[in-house]
């Protein structure tokens, strides 16, 4: 998670579809499960509250902010498997409407947030 802190976007709270490229887009799926597992390792007494609770609301804004009332969301990554290059993972297209995976993630980070109450 110390790996990953950094390269959270400041400005939308959210993770990369590249996580070390900033210049790729915000990606829903990756921010979802980069939250949901920062909020599991609070929980558990893995991960300081103090440092990563930061962290885990502002990615929570950001989801919020990605999902409409009506199941659409914003930014998810096509699923893919390994590329050969970097330009590759760059022209994975993003979903915006609805995705069972990227809900499902959603659904995720919104129960653990829910098992933290």
């Amino acid at each position: 998670m110390g790996a990953l802190k950094p390269y959270q976007d400041a400005k939308t709270g959210c993770w990369h579809q590249v996580i070390d490229h900033p210049e790729s887009y915000d990606e829903y799926s990756c921010t979802c499960m980069i939250g949901f597992a920062m909020q599991r390792g609070i929980r558990r007494g893995w991960l300081p509250q103090n440092e990563y609770q930061p962290c885990v609301n502002q990615a929570w804004r950001a989801i919020q902010e990605r999902t409409s009332a009506d199941g659409k969301l914003i930014n998810v990554c096509s699923g893919t498997g390994k590329q050969k290059t970097l330009q590759d993972y760059f022209d994975r297209p993003a979903i915006n409407g609805r995705d069972d995976r990227g809900g499902a993630m959603g659904l995720l980070f919104a129960t653990e947030l829910i098992e933290s109450e």
